[in-house]
């Protein structure tokens, strides 16, 4: 929508193709070189930014180390390891030598600093933005955040950061809910450079005064185990600024929307839900080659009349402005399930189709196994 009125959301058409892209558009990247961190599926490498200083060097949380790995890039073809620095170390050096962090979850540079999302020791604790120095590595502050602080932004002209407080659900060994905090955002103003950086204002922001009816209404979606509160039940993953710093986008992957934040009146002025996709497709569009083997038996749904939707629900976003001054948000479409409280134990809310059915006429012939595939 035009600056200032995000009244309405409309989802536009999705490029289906490259060729619908425009050449000018079109960027192409070649590998030249790669650092591995020798941990595979462990969560090594969650988020990364490049050194705001000299651009020679790449920042990586390492959630599941909880540091810092700074790797240099002075050598593209060989990449090389420069520091590795534990997120919590020294923090007695900006009053903060009690927080106990557990995971790192996400990493920004701006104005020659480095800026860390930390998760607090408990599911119930508020997390830290931890701001380094860009050139010596070393801790300049540490911010509260709310809980279980994930996805960082920064605006465009380095001067704001933040993140989103998804407040996840903490489950029992028998998957009863031990801890549902509620989710929020954090924005920090910043002034200054490098060692001189110095924390001008900051601020969390929940959503407790939005109630269920209204988060339906604007197309959200609510799910267990508190679909009856948005304030615990919206759990943001992403943010990210519009290029004139007015407002700040959020997004919830689990709840297939997002939220927009006035930043000069520091309140709420939208909610919108992303819908739905159409899925339907020709099976011969859904591979690459033959579509039938041992291993791979994908159906074609549209010979018997029916049309699959699927959630959109995004992990990264991003927004930018064209010529005409409208806002565009760019989506990472992952697709998500939310983890949900089971009879003796938790599992996710993705459900296959023969279990539970459908309401369409021909229900028993859509949940048959040799039409599924």
């Amino acid at each position: 929508e035009t600056p200032g009125d995000f009244g309405e959301f409309a989802t536009p058409p999705l490029l289906s193709d490259i060729s619908d892209c425009p050449v000018s558009l079109v960027s192409r990247m070649e590998w030249v070189g790669t650092f591995e961190s020798n941990s595979f599926g462990n969560d090594a490498a969650e988020n990364l930014a490049i050194d705001p200083v000299t651009g020679r060097y790449v920042v990586i949380a390492s959630a599941e180390k909880n540091v810092l790995q700074y790797v240099s890039l002075d050598e593209p073809t060989n990449p090389t390891i420069l520091a590795e620095i534990p997120v919590i170390q020294n923090l007695d050096l900006v009053n903060d030598a009690g927080f106990k962090g557990t995971s790192v979850q996400s990493v920004v540079a701006t104005k020659g600093v480095v800026c860390a999302a930390v998760v607090g020791e408990t599911g119930a604790d508020p997390g830290r933005v931890i701001i380094y120095d860009g050139a010596t590595f070393g801790p300049l502050a540490s911010i509260v955040t709310g809980i279980k602080p994930e996805g960082m932004s920064v605006s465009a002209d380095g001067a704001f950061v933040a993140t989103a407080n998804e407040g996840e659900v903490v489950y029992g060994s028998n998957g009863q809910v031990l801890i549902d905090p509620p989710g929020s955002v954090t924005v920090i103003q910043l002034a200054g450079e490098g060692s001189a950086i110095e924390v001008v204002d900051s601020y969390t922001i929940g959503f407790e005064s939005l109630s269920a009816q209204d988060a339906l209404n604007a197309g959200l979606r609510l799910v267990e185990p508190s679909p009856n509160d948005p304030g615990l039940d919206l759990e943001p993953e992403a943010t990210a600024f519009t290029p004139d710093g007015k407002y700040l986008v959020v997004n919830f992957q689990d709840n297939n929307g997002l939220a927009v934040l006035d930043l000069e009146k520091q309140e709420w002025v939208s909610f919108a839900g992303y819908g739905t996709k159409v899925m339907t497709m020709d099976a011969s569009d859904r591979c690459d080659d033959d579509c039938t083997s041992e291993d791979v038996d994908i159906k074609d749904f549209t010979s018997i009349g029916v049309t699959i939707f699927g959630l959109y629900q995004p992990d990264a976003i991003d927004i930018g402005t064209l010529s005409d001054g409208s806002y565009y948000v760019v989506t990472a479409n992952e697709g998500d399930a939310r983890t949900l409280p089971g009879d003796g134990d938790t599992e996710d809310e993705d459900v296959r189709l023969e279990d539970v059915g459908t309401t369409c006429p021909n229900n028993d012939e859509l949940i048959d196994e040799t039409v599924l595939g």
